[in-house]
């Protein structure tokens, strides 16, 4: 299995002139997706602390308010840059930027380019995500965050958004809000114990989307049951375990979900390590098998099937996606502390 170079993957995405310098693209010859960027150094703050300061620098000077939303960003479609977009959600931006945050300063001891951002960083906070959390009466469930802003409209349609809270959505906001709180209390900030108040009732708001009778965890707060789609129920199956953690892996007669859930993603698609890359990265899963071990020749097989296609050392061109890239170096760093593991034989 070949070696993925982080850096040498993500110094020719990074933009080098203009509002967007030090942002880091989607992929060869790409736009910019904030998000998708976010989520792929987050994997990668170790390798390149100085292409994700510049990342964050980037974000945080190109927030807008547009459509009823504050403290946002617009991806950009093109190349070019000049092609702007709406987020698809509020929350997930925000968390995926703030976590990084603070795992770029954890990595660098860089305190002092926190302090200078702060400001910023707690306005994206405030704005996307704790001004958001549903209160009891509201449609949905109590104590989860509102996918996008309320009162903010589809830029595309005109149309007040849809209130739902999403579960890949709020366990990435439960990871930033974890790292956030915890960095906050050694710094002795006093908003750490307001923080920390707002992890225990996200943390009661995720378990809610657990459904006992199906045994898996409902894409939203608004959906009735777990279904067989791919996108997002069987994908959402694994973000509890890799964002949340122990704080909702047992119910209340202390069986496992996630155990549950695993079992319930590859009874749906026992052919998961197959799945097509649709509309997110589905090394996610293929990571989530190897850390856990649970399925570590499938694991082998999708990293291996998915490199012999976009292999970005040898072939940058066919980079669609960087955060697809970074999930293949995840997996691949997990597998190597599994002793043993053979990859299956691939066509």
């Amino acid at each position: 299995m070949p070696a993925l170079d982080p850096k040498k993957i993500l110094e020719p995405l990074v933009v080098t002139s203009g509002q967007y310098r030090g942002a880091v693209r989607m992929g060869h010859e790409k736009g910019i997706h904030w998000y998708f960027a976010n989520i792929a150094l987050r994997e990668w703050v170790n390798e390149a602390p100085q292409i994700v300061k510049g990342h964050l620098d980037a974000y945080l000077r190109n927030l807008e308010r547009s459509d009823g939303a504050r403290d946002i960003v617009f991806d950009l479609l093109d190349e070019s840059l000049t092609n702007k977009k709406a987020p698809d959600s509020h929350d997930s931006y925000a968390a995926s930027m703030v976590h990084l945050a603070v795992l770029y300063v954890r990595k660098t001891g860089d305190h002092g380019w926190w302090d200078r951002q702060a400001a910023l960083i707690h306005n994206v906070w405030r704005n996307n995500i704790r001004n958001q959390i549903k209160a009891p009466g509201d449609i949905g469930a109590a104590s989860l965050v509102r996918t996008h802003q309320e009162g903010s409209v589809n830029p595309e349609t005109g149309l007040p958004q849809i209130h739902d809270a999403l579960l890949m959505d709020n366990c990435e906001v439960y990871a930033a809000l974890s790292a956030m709180a915890a960095y906050l209390k050694e710094r002795g900030d006093t908003r750490a114990g307001l923080y920390q108040s707002d992890l225990l009732r996200l943390t009661k708001g995720i378990a809610a989307l657990w459904d006992s009778g199906t045994q898996a965890w409902r894409f939203s707060d608004l959906a009735v049951k777990p279904t067989l789609a791919w996108y997002p129920d069987l994908l959402a199956q694994v973000f509890p375990e890799l964002f949340v953690g122990e704080a909702v892996r047992f119910d209340n007669r202390k069986q496992d979900r996630f155990a549950a859930a695993w079992h319930y993603l590859v009874k749906s698609d026992p052919n998961w390590y197959d799945a097509p890359d649709d509309k997110f990265p589905h090394l996610i899963v293929a990571c989530l098998a190897a850390r856990s071990q649970r399925d570590v020749r499938g694991a082998l097989w999708s990293v291996d099937r998915w490199l012999k296609a976009n292999d970005p050392m040898k072939n940058p061109e066919k980079l669609s996606n960087v955060a697809d890239a970074a999930w293949a170096w995840a997996t691949i760093q997990a597998l190597k502390k599994v002793a043993g593991a053979e990859p299956r034989e691939t066509e």
